[in-house]
């Protein structure tokens, strides 16, 4: 979810939920890996779940043919700060 969320940050989440168009989510794909994306109903209605980074395509109509398992809503995130001098 790069550049909206670094390595080290630290993310809070609702379990469950009403989940809507721009939230951010925790998901359970397929093979039971957890990733956090953004969920977006396109103009014609279809669900994406869709990394903030470029790089990864959309999962296009997640429920469809695979089951992908939203397991609650981004509620905040907290990043450490290195506040060293050298």
């Amino acid at each position: 979810m790069r550049p909206t969320l670094q390595p080290g940050d630290t993310v809070f989440f609702k379990l469950g939920g009403n989940i809507e168009d721009g939230d951010v989510i925790i998901v359970n794909d397929p093979f039971g890996e957890t990733m956090i994306k953004r969920y977006r109903v396109n103009e014609k209605g279809e669900e994406l779940l869709q990394s903030d980074n470029p790089e990864y395509a959309p999962i296009k109509n997640p429920g469809e043919f695979l089951e992908y398992r939203i397991v609650g809503k981004v509620v905040a995130a907290r990043r450490k700060l290195n506040l060293s001098m050298g």
